[in-house]
């Protein structure tokens, strides 16, 4: 799906699922297929923060931290 939407050539992809883990694995895949790509993650909680940064997000925002 990513390729058909153009990973090649995009500059950021959002992975804004409700599921922390779905989130970890676009940011991981679009990581390798575009290695450039900016990575802007929604985390359901807290705890995910870290470990989608570790998974090669730049950017996560989580709205339950702000609220």
């Amino acid at each position: 799906m990513l390729v058909d939407a153009g990973i090649a050539d995009a500059n950021l992809v959002i992975a804004a699922r409700e599921d922390d883990g779905e989130n970890a694995f676009i940011s991981l895949v679009a990581k390798d297929l575009n290695p450039n790509i900016r990575v802007l993650a929604i985390a359901a909680s807290a705890g995910a923060i870290r470990r989608l940064k570790l998974a090669g997000a730049e950017i996560v925002f989580a709205p339950s931290v702000v609220g």
